[in-house]
């Protein structure tokens, strides 16, 4: 018998694969996993179902830009500035943390322009 996580990570990536082939609702398909899992009886592989969907879904939102600013003011500048860097399709979200500036992530790239930044720069170079 295959473990239980390999077990659990074949129902996920064919639960995934199901969602963006299957012409039918994702209420239906949930209830078909779960109706599959119960026949089975692998109801207790659920939980573990649910956690390798949740690592694909943040290893698929890694793939897609990000960018974090500091304040909500400052989004029209920063999306004018993240066009030239050609990047057209991402997300915006405000971290307040960032003291000022933005920083993008792409690519497998950081690209930062905070004052946080710079801050933690300035202490390391102090404390050098």
């Amino acid at each position: 018998m295959e473990s239980l996580t390999r077990l659990s990570q074949r129902y996920a990536l064919g639960f995934v694969h199901a969602l963006d082939t299957a012409d039918v609702s994702d209420e239906i398909l949930v209830e078909n996993l779960i109706k599959d899992l119960s026949s089975r009886g692998r109801m207790k592989l659920l939980q573990s179902i649910v956690r390798e969907l949740k690592k694909i879904y943040m290893q698929e939102r890694k793939k897609e830009p990000c960018v974090e600013i500091a304040r909500e003011e400052d989004r029209e500048k920063v999306c004018a500035g993240v066009h030239e860097l050609g990047i057209s399709s991402y997300s915006v979200t405000v971290n307040p943390t960032l003291v000022r500036g933005w920083r993008v992530h792409a690519q497998g790239r950081l690209i930062d322009n905070t004052t946080k930044q710079a801050l933690i720069e300035l202490y390391r170079v102090i404390i050098r």
